[in-house]
C-alpha cells in the first residue's frame, strides 16, 4: 500500500534527498496543527551506517540508519554549521566532520566539543517497509536547543566565584547549571562585553558584537549567572576564600575558578612603542585594528597560528601584508614538514612570507613607518602587529600559594584542581597533564581544550565522575583551507608520515614516536585528525604498520579498527 502511495505522490516535492532524488512525497497525516507525520524513503534505502539528509518544508533533518533502528535529527552541527551527513557514525553519535563536535543520535545532546547546544531529534516511525518522520514545523526551523539547565535556589550560600568570561569559563557555569548546581555563579570579567567568540576576531574583518556573542544577555538572566562586567580583580585570599576587586569591593566564594586566559606577549625592541604597534587580543582591538587598516601596509611578526590567519584575513583589504617569521618554518610548534607545506601553499597563494627574519628596530616620527631586520632590511609599514605569542594572565595570583610553572603557567591535576584548596583553574593559564599521553603536563590555548577543562573543573565542583580523557584538538583556517590538529603535538616524535598536499586540500601528517602514532595533522576531506580524537578517546592506538597499510586514510573502514568503531 505505502510502496504504491510513494509512487503515485504528488509532483511537487516536500521531502528530497541530499545528493539522490526520492519519490515526491506529501504528507499522508496530519496529527494534528503542528505535528505531521510523512513518510521519507523504504526501509531498505539504508544499510546499516547509512546517512542521508532530507529537505523538509523550511528545514532539513539527518537520517541515519544504525544497528537496525533509524534515528532523525538536525543536519547541520550547531557548532560550526557543517552539514552532519558528512559526518562520522562512531559509538552511537555523529561526529562533524569539520570541527569533530559530537552529538548523541538517540537525544541529540553534545557529547563532545567545541560547541554549547544540542542539535533536535525527530520521531521516526516504520510501518509496512517505510520510514516516516513525526515532527513539527518549529522543531525543524530551529536545529540548535540549549541545554536543560537548572537555576539559582540557594542565595544565602557563597557563590562559586570565575574569574574570567571566555568559552573555558561559560562552558564551566553552563555545565554546573547543567549538572543541578543551584547556588550563586557569578562571572566577572574585565572587558565589557558578554562571552563571545574570540577565535573569530582573526578570521574576519567584520567585527560584528552581536553575532560574536556566545550567548544572549537574557540567556545569563534566565539561568541565574551573574556577570560583572568592566571589573578589575586585584588579587584574592585563598585562606579567607575572598576575591579583593581594584575598586574595592570584595567577593565570598565557596570554590573559585581562575580562567583570566593569557595577554599577548609585547615586542622589545626600540621604537616598540611607536604609535601603529596594534596587538589583537579582545573584541576592542579588533575593532581598531581593522578599522586603521585599509591602503596601509601591514606587516605581521610572527609566522604561527595567528600570524597566518591575520595575513590571510588582512590581505584583501590592505595594501600589503608581509608575515615575518624570526623561525626557518612557520608554525614551529608542529613538524617541520607541516611547516615547510605551509609555506610552500603560502607562497602558491601569494603570501608574502619571509622567515629567519629578526626585527632590530622599528623606525617612524611619532609613528611607525619603517622596520628595520636584523640582517640590514629595511621594511616599509605603516602598521606592525606582534604575533609572537602569549604569556598567562596571572599577575593577581603574585603572593599566593597556588603554584606555577616556570613560564608563569598554573599547574593543575586531572580534575583541574590547582595546589590551593577550593581553587581551581582552567583554560589559556593552565599547564596540566594529558592522561591519555602518558600523563605529559601541556599548555594548549585553544578552544576544544578551554571547553574540556571548563566541563571538567565544574564537574570536580559538583563532585561528579567524567572520565573522558582530553585529546588535544584545534584548527586554523587561512587562504581557504582548514587544518586540524588532534593529539599531544608538544612532544618529540621520532617520524613523520605525509600524503596529499594543501594545494590538493588533501594533506595528512601522522607524527610517530616508537612506533606508535601521537599526533596527526590534517587538511581536507579525510578527517583523520576528527578520527583519531575518538579513536584516542576509546584507547584504540594506531602503529606505524597500520599507516603504511592503510592508505585511504579511512580508519572507519580499515579492517584492524573496523569493528571498534561500531
Amino acid at each position: 500500500m505505502y510502496r504504491a502511495e510513494l509512487e503515485r505522490a504528488s509532483m511537487t516535492p516536500s521531502i528530497v534527498s541530499r545528493g539522490k532524488s526520492v519519490s515526491s512525497i506529501s504528507p499522508i497525516h496530519s496529527c494534528q496543527a503542528s505535528l505531521n507525520e510523512r513518510p521519507l524513503c523504504y526501509v531498505g534505502d539504508l544499510g546499516n551506517g547509512d546517512k542521508r539528509e532530507f529537505s523538509v518544508d523550511e528545514g532539513s533533518i539527518l537520517l541515519i540508519r544504525h544497528k537496525g533502528k533509524f534515528f532523525a535529527l538536525g543536519s547541520k552541527c550547531a557548532h560550526c554549521g557543517d552539514p552532519l551527513v558528512n559526518g562520522l557514525l562512531i559509538h552511537g553519535k555523529i561526529r562533524c566532520a569539520k570541527l569533530g563536535t559530537a552529538y548523541n543520535i538517540k537525544t541529540g545532546y553534545l557529547d563532545d566539543f567545541p560547541g554549547l547546544d544540542n542539535i533536535q531529534t525527530h520521531t521516526v516511525l516504520v510501518r509496512n517497509d517505510t520510514v516516516f518522520l513525526v515532527t513539527t514545523r518549529e522543531k525543524l526551523i530551529s536545529e540548535r536547543v540549549v541545554p536543560v539547565m537548572t537555576k539559582c535556589r540557594n542565595f544565602v550560600n557563597d557563590p562559586v566565584v570565575i574569574i574570567g568570561a571566555g568559552v573555558s569559563a561559560l562552558t564551566c557555569a553552563e555545565t554546573l547549571r547543567q549538572e543541578g548546581f543551584r547556588d550563586r555563579i557569578v562571572m566577572i570579567t574585565r572587558e565589557g562585553v558578554l562571552p563571545y567568540d574570540r577565535t573569530q576576531l582573526s578570521k574576519t574583518v567584520e567585527i560584528d558584537q552581536e553575532r560574536l556573542l556566545l550567548r544572549p544577555r537574557e540567556f545569563f538572566e534566565n539561568y541565574d549567572i551573574e556577570i560583572m562586567l568592566n571589573t578589575r580583580v586585584k588579587s584574592l585570599s585563598t585562606e579567607e576564600k575572598v576575591v579583593f576587586l581594584e575598586d574595592g569591593a570584595t567577593v565570598q566564594y565557596s570554590h573559585i575558578v581562575l580562567a583570566m586566559g593569557s595577554v599577548p606577549s609585547k615586542l622589545n625592541v626600540k621604537g616598540s612603542d611607536l604609535e601603529g604597534i596594534k596587538y589583537l587580543r579582545t573584541m576592542d582591538d579588533a575593532a581598531d585594528l581593522y578599522g586603521c587598516m585599509k591602503k596601509r601596509h601591514i606587516s605581521i611578526l610572527g609566522s604561527n597560528l595567528l600570524g597566518l590567519e591575520l595575513a590571510a584575513t588582512m590581505g584583501s583589504q590592505s595594501r600589503s601584508v608581509s608575515l615575518f617569521g624570526k623561525s626557518a618554518l612557520p608554525l614551529t610548534m608542529l613538524p617541520n614538514q607541516v611547516g615547510q607545506a605551509v609555506r610552500e601553499f603560502a607562497q602558491v597563494e601569494s603570501l608574502f612570507l619571509r622567515q629567519n627574519s629578526l626585527v632590530k628596530a622599528i623606525e617612524g616620527f611619532d609613528k611607525v613607518g619603517h622596520m628595520v631586520l636584523k640582517d640590514g632590511l629595511c621594511a616599509v609599514a605603516h602598521i606592525v602587529v606582534p604575533a609572537i605569542g602569549v604569556r598567562p594572565c596571572t599577575s593577581l595570583l603574585l603572593g599566593s600559594s597556588i603554584s606555577t610553572n616556570s613560564h608563569g603557567f598554573v599547574v593543575v591535576d586531572s580534575q583541574m584542581k590547582t595546589s590551593a584548596r577550593n581553587v581551581l583553574a582552567i583554560g589559556d593559564l593552565t599547564s596540566f597533564p594529558l592522561s591519555a599521553f602518558n600523563g605529559n603536563m601541556v599548555n594548549c590555548g585553544h578552544w576544544y581544550s578551554a571547553q574540556f577543562q571548563g566541563r571538567k573543573a565544574a564537574m570536580t565542583i559538583v563532585q561528579k565522575e567524567w572520565s573522558t580523557p582530553l585529546v588535544p584538538f584545534f584548527w586554523t583556517s587561512f587562504l581557504n583551507r582548514v587544518l586540524t590538529f588532534a593529539g599531544d603535538l608538544s612532544c618529540s616524535t621520532d617520524e613523520r608520515i605525509i600524503r596529499g598536499s594543501l594545494k590538493d586540500n588533501n594533506f595528512v601528517c601522522y607524527c610517530i614516536k616508537n612506533d606508535e602514532v601521537m599526533a596527526v595533522v590534517n587538511c581536507g576531506t579525510k578527517n583523520v585528525a576528527v578520527q583519531f580524537m575518538e579513536m584516542t578517546q576509546n584507547k584504540i592506538k594506531i602503529k606505524k604498520l597500520d599507516v603504511v597499510k592503510n592508505e585511504s586514510d579511512n580508519w572507519m573502514t580499515y579492517a584492524p579498527t573496523r569493528s571498534q568503531f561500531e
